[in-house]
């Protein structure tokens, strides 16, 4: 693996990082934080005194890609988007292997992904029925019903 040193710090770090932060972090220095909204809607704890890290440097690559950062109260919570595209997968999976035509796309939304929530399967209708009986079966797939 390629490394560089860093400026600040003399820590080797990847040299085809996304985004490196390097920074000092100073044993008993803290500030106020928070307070701020956990992924499943719940406040983690009152504002307070935290430790903090003094940036110095960011390094990145050309171009980098920062993915599925969703620091904010639920539903967004990145947790619920990681299951969110994981289940929409697997209810996709779920209608192609029972042979339901006309199937275009799924989406199980991040805020219903941890459990029993709102799905939404776009299709393109082929006889009358066709959408009750791909939301009776999008509804019963274990992907939509069930966490693991």
């Amino acid at each position: 693996m390629e490394v560089v040193k860093g400026e600040v710090t003399d820590l080797l770090i990847r040299a085809r990082a996304e985004i490196v932060i390097e920074g000092l972090s100073h044993p008993g220095k803290v500030k106020e934080e928070g307070p701020f909204g956990e992924f499943n809607g719940y406040y983690g704890r009152r504002a307070g005194p935290a430790p903090y890290i003094e940036v110095k440097c960011v390094h990145y690559r050309n171009d980098p890609i920062l993915t599925c950062s969703l620091l904010a109260s639920y539903p967004s919570g990145e947790p619920g988007l990681f299951h969110s595209i994981a289940k929409s997968a697997k209810i996709w999976d779920g209608l192609m292997a029972l042979g339901v035509p006309g199937i275009k796309g799924d989406y199980s939304f991040p805020g219903s992904a941890k459990g029993m929530g709102v799905v939404a399967v776009s299709l393109e209708q082929h006889y009358p029925g066709h959408a009750s009986q791909v939301a009776a079966l999008a509804a019963q797939s274990t992907a939509a019903c069930f966490t693991e």
